[in-house]
C-alpha cells in the first residue's frame, strides 16, 4: 500500500524512516530534533565498523534504535555528481539507491516505512526524477511488498500538490495510491492524531482513564449533544455578563465554565477535523481533560548545529550572550520575546504548554513537579542544550580531553538541583576562562563586563523570575479565576478615556508609578548587605577542607586547581596567598582570597606576623588583583594565623590593621560590620583625587547609577536619545524609563527637531535616581565616534562635547557632576588619547566657580588609564637602575632559560621575591616540560610575592623562541608576545621590561648583541608596538625600560619616548 502525506517527518509514527544523508552520516536533516542519542549511535557505528571506508554514494545503512516512534533508521547516501560518478547517469544512481532501500526493507522485514520526497534544496536531481525512479522500482517489486505500507511524505504544501497531481496522472492502472491525506501543515508542531495519542497516554499514566476502543461514533454523538447544550448555556451567560456594570467582577463559577467551554470547543474542533480526514482513525475513548496546570520554560530551537572543536567555546559564549539579550527584552516588557542567531542556526524563546512533553528536554524538574520557577531555571535549559550539542558533535581526542572534561563537569552542574546551579554570568565567566583564541579575548571581555553588571545587580535575577511567573499566570486557568479578563481591562480603559482631562489622568498614573518605584528602591536599598568584590578566607594548609567556613562551597571542577594551590602553600614556611574564582552567595561576590596559615614559629611575635599578613592582603587584593572592595574577619585571621594569641586583644588587631592601611601606597577606607556574631572589616579603595586649577578631580571605579552626593550625571547616548544598551540603558531603567522618555519627547517638541547633533548636550530630571541623595539632573550628550581617517575632527568633537557639559554645569549652577569616559568604550576612541583630551579640556575651560568632577567607570583598566594621564606620568620612559629599585609597576618582565636559572637578573628576582616565588616558578616549569607540544616563546606569569612590598605585583618570565635563526625576527616575536601577555590577556596598564637582560639572554654572542642591540632593538620594539595596536585595535599601556647599563639607557632614551 502506498500513501502520500504532508507534514513533519518526526511527528509520524512508523516502524522505520528513511533519512537522506552524506557519506559521513552527519547531515541527516532534523536528526538532532528527534533525539540526540540517534546521532550518538551513528557516531558509534562509524567508530565500530571497519567497513566504513566502503561506504559510498547510493549505500544504505540501517540502524536499529531504541525510540518510541521508530525501530529503524535507514540512512541512504544521496548520490551527487562528482569525479567518482561522472560516468554514471543520475537516473542510474537513483535506481541503485532505491534497490538498496527495498532490499533493506525486505531483509529487516519492515511492515511500514516513511520515505521523504527528495529532489529539493542542494540535491543534484529534481523531484520528478525522484518520483520517476521510485515508481519504476515500486512497480517492479510491488508483488514482493504487498503487506508493506509505504508512505511518501512531503514537508511543504507546494510539493504535496505536485506529487499528488503526479500520481493521479501517471499510469493510474498500474500505480495506485490507496490513501491520500494531509496532516497539519509544517508550521504546526503536532498533528491532530498525535495530540489525541498524547492526550490518551497522559491520562493512562495518571490512572485517570482506562483503555477502550470505539468505531461506531456513538460517544462522539453523545459528546456533541452535551457540547451544544453547554454552548447555548454559555451564550446566555455571556449576555448577562455584558449587561452588568464594569465594576462587577466575574463570578468564579463562570470563569471555571469558560475554561471548560474552551476545552470543549477545542475538542469539538479536533473531532470535526478528524471526520474530514480521508483516512479512518481509531480513537481511544476518554473523558474531558480539565487543564489546571501550565508549564513554561526557556526553549532552544536548533537546526543542524555542526561545530568544529575550535568553535565550541565561542558557540557556548554566544548562547549565554543571546540569553542575556533575551532577559533584557523581558525588562522592556516586550511580548513574545525571542533571540535568533543566524551564525549557529538556533533561536531562544520562552515556550508555554499544558503538555509537558512539548517542552522537553529543556523543562527543569522544579517546573515539571510543582511549576516552581527558580532563578537558575534558564541555566538548566542551556545546560541541557549544551550537553546535547556536545554529545552530538564531539568525540574528544587526547589534546582537548581536559577542556572537554571541564565543560562536562560544568554541564553536570547546570542540570543538577536548582540551588546548586551557577548563574548565567558565572557560566559565561567560566567559559571565557577556557577561551584560547587571542583575537576574541578583547571582544568577549567587554561583553563580560556588561553581563556581570546585569546579573549581579541586586534584584535583577528575582525580577526575571517574577516576569516569568507573570507570563505563566497569564496563560494559566488559575490566573483566569482570580484576575480580570482582557475584555474587562479594555472596558476599563474606555471608561478612563472618557475622563475630562486625558493629560491629568496620565500624570496621575505616572505619579502612582513613581511612588511605587520609590518604595521599591527604598526596600532594595535596605536589603543590601554590602557590595564587595572579594572575601578573604584564612585556612589551614594541612587541613584545608576542615578549615573552610560553612558558607564556602567549592565546585568539584576546581579540585585540581585547589590541589596545586595547597601543594604550593605547604612548601612555603610563611603565610601563602592565592585567589580563586568561585561564587559566594552570602556576599554576592565571585572571588575568594585564600590565606594559608604559616608554619609555627615561636620566635616571631604574633603582631609582626599579623602586620606582614595584612600588608600582603592589601597589596594582593588592591594591586595584584585590582579589586576595589573586599572584606575579611579579624577574629578568623588571628585564630588561624597566629600561634600564641594570649597577648593579642581585639584592640591590638584593629590597631595593627589600621597601621597597615596607613602605609598602603594607595589611600583606602574601611568600616567595621557585624556578621555571624563576628567583627568583619570591609576595605575599599579611596578614589584618586587631585586639584586641577582649583577644581577637584576624582577618578574612581563606580557604577554611575549608584553614585550619591552629586548634582548631575552624564548619559552618553545616540542622537535620538533612545534607550539603547550599556550604560545608557542602565540609566534609563534606574531613573524610570516611562518618565524619562516622556520628558525627552516633550523636549524634542520644544526644540523643534527629532535628534541631537554630535557633542550637543541637553538636560532632564533624574526622577528615581534622585532618591537617597542621588543626582538631580541627567546631562544627555552624543559622544563622537572615532574616525581614523580624520582623527583631528574626532578630537575636536570630543573636546567640544566636554566643553558643552562644563558649560551646562555653569548654567545650572551645578557644583558636582559624574562623567563617564565619553567615547572610550563603544565609539572606538583610543583610551589614552581620550584621557588626554579630558585633561586638556579641563585645563582650557574657564571655570566661574569651584566644582567637583567625578570621572567614573566600572572597567578598572579605563579608570587606571585616566589616573595615569591625570597624574602626568610618561607612557614611555627609560630608567637607569638596578632591579632592587624598580619603580611601581603592574608587571616586571624578565627573560628565563627553562633549563638553567643562571642569569643574574633571575637570580636577583628570586632573592627579592623569596622562596614562595621560586616554588611557584619551578612548579609551572615542571608542568610545562611534561607537555608534548611545547610552544615557542613560552611565558610564565607569577605573583610578585615579597616584591609586592616594592610595588612589583606580577612577574612575567619569558623564554627564548625555538628554531628561529634570524635575530631580528626572534626579538620581534619576543616583544610582540610580551605585549599580548600583558596588555591584551591580563589588561595591565603598566609594565617594566628588563630590556638589556632580554638581549643578553636571547642573543648568542657579543657580535649579535652589538649588531642588534641598542637603537636596532628599540626600533624592533617600536614596530612590535605599532603592529600590536593595529592588529588588536587598542593602545599599549605605560611601558618602562629598565637597565643598569648607562650607555644603553642613553641610546634608548633618545628614541623611546
Amino acid at each position: 500500500m502506498l500513501s502520500l502525506i504532508q507534514g513533519d517527518i518526526f511527528q509520524q509514527q512508523f516502524e522505520a524512516i528513511v533519512l537522506p544523508s552524506d557519506i559521513a552520516l552527519l547531515k541527516a536533516p532534523g536528526l538532532q530534533q528527534l533525539h540526540h542519542q540517534l546521532q550518538q549511535q551513528c557516531n558509534e557505528f562509524k567508530t565500530n565498523q571497519t567497513i566504513l571506508s566502503q561506504i559510498q554514494q547510493t549505500s544504505v545503512i540501517t540502524l536499529s534504535i531504541n525510540h518510541n516512534q521508530f525501530k529503524y533508521i535507514i540512512h541512504c547516501i544521496v548520490p551527487k555528481q562528482d569525479i567518482n560518478t561522472k560516468e554514471l547517469s543520475m537516473s542510474l544512481l537513483l535506481e541503485i539507491l532505491f534497490q538498496n532501500i527495498f532490499y533493506e526493507i525486505s531483509f529487516q522485514k519492515i511492515k511500514s516505512i516513511l520515505i521523504p520526497v527528495l529532489g529539493c534544496d542542494n540535491a543534484d536531481f529534481s523531484i520528478i526524477e525522484f518520483l520517476n525512479t521510485f515508481k519504476l522500482i515500486y512497480e517492479d517489486q510491488r508483488q514482493n511488498f504487498i503487506d508493506v505500507k509505504f508512505i511518501l511524505i512531503s514537508q511543504s504544501q507546494q510539493e504535496y500538490e505536485l506529487i499528488k497531481k503526479y500520481f493521479q496522472i501517471a499510469n493510474p492502472n498500474t500505480l495506485t495510491i490507496n490513501d491520500i491525506y494531509q496532516t497539519i501543515p509544517q508550521g504546526n508542531s503536532t498533528s491532530i492524531t498525535e495530540k489525541f495519542k498524547q492526550y490518551i497516554q497522559q491520562n493512562i499514566k495518571n490512572n485517570e482513564i482506562q483503555k477502550s476502543n470505539f468505531s461506531d461514533g456513538s460517544e462522539i454523538a453523545q459528546y456533541r449533544k452535551e457540547y451544544n447544550a453547554n454552548l447555548s448555556k454559555k451564550q446566555q451567560q455571556d449576555q448577562q455578563i455584558l449587561g452588568n456594570s464594569l465594576g462587577n467582577s466575574l463570578n468564579q463559577n463562570i470563569n471555571q465554565n469558560n475554561i471548560h467551554y474552551q476545552s470543549e470547543n477545542l475538542k469539538q474542533q479536533q473531532i470535526d477535523r478528524l471526520q474530514q480526514s480521508n483516512q479512518s482513525i481509531i480513537i481511544t475513548s476518554a473523558p474531558l481533560l480539565q487543564q489546571n496546570t501550565m508549564f513554561l520554560t526557556l526553549f532552544i530551537q536548533i537546526d543542524n548545529i555542526i561545530l568544529e572543536q575550535k568553535d565550541l567555546i565561542k558557540f557556548m559564549l554566544q548562547v549565554c550572550y543571546d540569553l542575556y539579550k533575551l532577559h533584557q527584552q523581558l525588562f522592556q516588557n516586550i511580548e513574545n520575546v525571542e533571540q535568533s542567531n543566524q551564525l549557529f542556526n538556533y533561536k531562544l524563546y520562552y515556550n508555554q504548554s499544558a503538555n509537558l512533553n512539548e517542552l522537553q528536554p529543556y523543562c527543569p524538574p522544579e517546573m515539571s513537579e510543582n511549576q516552581y520557577i527558580s532563578e537558575t531555571h534558564d541555566s538548566y535549559s542551556i545546560g541541557k542544550f549544551f550537553k546535547m550539542v556536545l554529545e552530538i558533535n564531539y568525540k574528544s581526542d587526547q589534546e582537548d580531553l581536559q577542556q572537554i572534561n571541564q565543560i562536562q563537569q560544568l554541564l553536570d552542574k547546570l542540570i543538577s538541583q536548582a540551588n546548586q546551579r551557577p548563574q548565567i554570568d558565572d557560566i559565561f565567566n567560566f567559559l571565557l576562562s577556557l577561551q584560547l583564541d587571542e583575537s576574541l579575548i578583547e571582544y568577549w571581555t567587554q561583553v563580560q563586563k556588561n553581563i556581570n553588571y546585569f546579573y549581579r545587580k541586586r534584584g535583577n535575577m528575582q525580577k526575571i523570575s517574577d516576569i516569568k511567573k507573570q507570563m505563566l499566570m497569564k496563560i494559566s486557568p488559575i490566573y483566569l479565576n482570580n484576575y480580570k479578563t482582557e475584555d474587562q481591562y479594555q472596558d476599563l480603559n474606555q471608561q478612563l478615556n472618557h475622563q475630562d482631562s486625558n493629560s491629568s489622568l496620565f500624570n496621575n498614573i505616572q505619579q502612582i508609578k513613581f511612588k511605587q518605584d520609590c518604595e521599591y528602591a527604598q526596600r532594595e536599598q535596605n536589603y543590601k548587605f554590602c557590595q564587595i568584590d572579594c572575601v578573604v578566607i584564612p585556612v589551614d594548609k594541612y587541613q584545608f577542607k576542615q578549615s573552610l567556613p560553612t558558607y564556602i562551597k567549592f565546585d568539584s571542577i576546581l579540585d585540581k586547581v585547589l590541589d596545586k594551590i595547597i601543594n604550593l602553600a605547604q612548601k612555603d614556611k610563611e603565610h601563602y596567598l592565592q585567589s580563586i574564582r568561585s561564587y559566594v552567595p552570602i556576599f554576592g561576590c565571585n572571588s575568594i582570597l585564600l590565606v594559608f596559615c604559616p608554619n609555627q614559629n615561636q620566635t616571631v611575635e604574633g603582631q609582626i606576623q599579623l602586620t606582614n599578613c595584612f600588608s600582603d592582603i592589601l597589596l594582593y587584593t588592591l594591586k595584584c588583583q585590582k579589586i576595589n572592595t573586599f572584606c575579611l574577619c579579624l577574629d578568623e585571621i588571628s585564630k588561624k594565623l597566629i600561634v600564641n594569641q594570649n597577648d593579642l586583644s581585639m584592640n591590638i588587631l584593629i590597631k595593627s590593621f589600621e597601621e597597615t592601611c596607613n602605609k598602603s601606597p594607595d589611600p583606602i577606607i574601611w568600616n567595621e560590620i557585624q556578621f555571624n556574631n563576628q567583627k568583619w572589616i570591609v576595605v575599599k579603595k579611596n578614589p584618586f583625587k587631585l586639584k586641577l586649577l582649583e577644581q577637584s578631580i576624582i577618578i574612581h571605579n563606580q557604577d554611575i547609577t549608584q553614585i550619591k552626593g552629586i548634582d548631575a550625571i552624564v548619559n552618553v547616548t545616540d542622537p535620538h536619545l533612545s534607550n539603547q544598551g550599556g550604560i545608557c540603558k542602565a540609566i534609563f531603567q534606574a531613573a524610570g524609563e516611562n518618565l524619562l522618555v516622556q520628558e525627552i519627547k516633550m523636549m524634542f517638541q520644544k526644540l523643534g527637531k527629532k535628534q541631537l547633533d554630535t557633542s550637543e548636550v541637553v538636560v532632564t530630571k533624574s526622577y528615581n535616581l534622585e532618591l537617597e541623595n542621588g543626582p538631580k539632573y541627567i546631562f544627555h550628550t552624543v559622544g563622537p565616534k572615532y574616525n581614523s581617517q580624520d582623527p583631528q575632527k574626532s578630537i575636536e568633537q570630543l573636546s567640544k562635547c566636554i566643553f558643552n557639559i562644563l558649560q551646562k554645569c555653569q548654567e545650572y549652577k551645578i557644583s558636582s557632576i559624574a562623567i563617564p569616559p565619553i567615547s572610550a568604550r563603544n565609539c572606538d576612541f583610543p583610551k589614552y588619547q581620550c584621557a588626554q583630551i579630558f585633561y586638556s579640556a579641563f585645563l582650557k575651560f574657564q571655570f566661574k566657580n569651584q566644582m567637583s568632577i567625578h570621572i567614573i567607570d566600572v572597567i578598572d583598566n579605563i579608570v587606571e588609564i585616566f589616573q595615569i594621564i591625570f597624574k602626568g606620568e610618561k607612557l614611555r620612559q627609560t630608567i637607569h637602575s638596578k632591579i632592587d629599585f624598580t619603580p611601581p609597576t603592574d608587571c616586571l618582565v624578565c627573560p628565563i632559560d627553562i633549563n638553567n636559572y643562571n642569569s643574574q637578573a633571575l637570580k636577583r628576582i628570586i632573592e627579592l621575591a623569596g622562596p614562595s616565588f621560586q616554588n611557584e616558578l619551578e612548579y609551572q616549569i615542571k608542568n610545562y616540560q611534561k607537555k608534548d607540544d611545547q610552544k615557542q616563546c613560552q611565558s610564565f606569569l607569577l605573583q610578585g610575592h615579597k616584591m609586592k612590598f616594592n610595588n612589583i605585583y606580577q612577574i612575567l618570565m619569558i623564554s627564548k623562541p625555538l628554531n628561529i635563526i634570524d635575530k631580528q625576527t626572534l626579538l620581534y616575536q619576543v616583544f610582540f608576545q610580551i605585549l599580548v601577555e600583558t596588555f591584551l590577556k591580563k589588561k595591565f596598564t603598566s609594565i617594566t621590561i628588563l630590556f638589556y637582560s632580554i638581549l643578553q639572554q636571547f642573543l648568542n654572542n657579543q657580535d649579535d648583541l652589538i649588531k642588534n642591540g641598542g637603537e636596532q632593538a628599540i626600533n624592533i620594539f617600536q614596530k612590535a608596538i605599532q603592529n600590536y595596536q593595529e592588529k588588536y585595535l587598542q593602545e599599549c599601556g605605560k611601558i618602562t625600560i629598565l637597565s643598569n647599563v648607562a650607555q644603553f639607557c642613553t641610546d634608548c632614551e633618545l628614541i623611546f619616548k
